[in-house]
């Protein structure tokens, strides 16, 4: 694996809850990238563009939507792996 950027952020799943989480990331300043991720990857690049649009009362951020090979470079929690965080996110999105 190559190099690791601590400031991105990923958010797996842009419902009320994931969209509602990147509007306060966005806020809080610490992240200089933010990947949206949905299975709906229309939803993704919409969340992303409203999201953007408060931009000009943050600190600056790249936001876009992508896919997993997109975060790839992201922190993990110590032990995780990227197929790790996958098969969890997709569990998660299986829940009603």
């Amino acid at each position: 694996m190559g190099n690791v950027n601590p400031r991105k952020v990923a958010m797996i799943g842009c419902g009320f809850v994931g969209s509602a989480s990147c509007f306060a990331l966005m806020n809080s300043g610490l992240f200089s990238e933010m990947v949206l991720i949905d299975a709906n990857q229309a939803k993704a690049e919409g969340e992303a563009m409203d999201i953007s649009h408060g931009l000009p009362f943050a600190r600056p951020m790249n936001i876009y939507a992508g896919t997993y090979d997109d975060i790839a470079d992201a922190a993990m929690r110590p032990g995780w792996t990227l197929s790790k965080r996958i098969s969890r996110s997709s569990a998660s999105s299986c829940r009603n």
